[in-house]
Parts: structure tokens; C-alpha cells; sequence
């Protein structure tokens, strides 16, 4: 797959009136369209005196984040174990809609 010849020559691309850097069309084309992007990178290896050269394809972005809980909307994420991840499970638990939950646990304030 790879970066787009617009990107790897630093073009900026117009969208909707607006100038975008062609890494962040990446990056929303990621966020957005929930695609994976794969970036090509060439290293030096040596093994018993004899140097080469590596070429190796790695994930560079994906909108799959399983360090983080990932809200409703798709862009805000809390870090597991929050407190806020609590609440939405008691309002869940109470009876009302996800959605419902959702917003009423990211409303709530801690009390201490």
C-alpha cells in the first residue's frame, strides 16, 4: 500500500476551500474512513560483518486503538480503568440506552 505520490513528493492538497498537509489527509482518512496505513521504511542490518539493506513494511496508523476505551463518536477516548468508564456501566446497568449512558457519564462531575 504506501504513502500516495502526493505525500511522498510534499504536496498540499485542496479540500473544501482549505489547504491540508497530505500526512493529515492521511491521518483523517484513518480516523474517518477506518482505514489502515502501512509505511515502507529502509534500514542498515549487519549479521557476521556483512552489511545490506532492510526494507520493512510497518503499520503507521490505524484507527484501532485498544490502549484506549473509544467513545461513541469515534474521537474522544478516556484511558481504561477511568472513573467515568464506571459510571456509564451504572447508568447502563440502570436501564437506559447506551447513547444515554454515554453522555450522562461524560457529564457527571466526581465527587470526593
Amino acid at each position: 500500500m504506501g504513502m500516495e505520490n502526493t505525500a511522498r513528493n510534499n504536496m498540499s492538497i485542496t479540500a473544501i476551500g482549505e489547504q491540508y498537509d497530505p500526512l493529515t489527509l492521511l491521518y483523517r482518512e484513518c480516523l474517518f474512513d477506518e482505514k489502515q496505513i502501512y509505511a515502507k521504511n529502509v534500514g542498515f542490518r549487519t549479521k557476521d560483518h556483512i552489511i545490506s539493506l532492510v526494507e520493512v513494511e510497518k503499520q503507521a496508523a490505524s484507527p484501532f486503538d485498544d490502549k484506549r476505551w473509544i467513545l461513541s463518536d469515534g474521537k474522544r477516548t478516556l484511558p481504561y480503568e477511568h472513573w467515568r468508564i464506571g459510571a456509564f456501566y451504572y447508568y447502563l446497568n440502570s436501564g437506559i440506552t447506551q447513547e444515554n449512558a454515554e453522555q450522562r457519564a461524560m457529564i457527571v462531575k466526581l465527587r470526593i
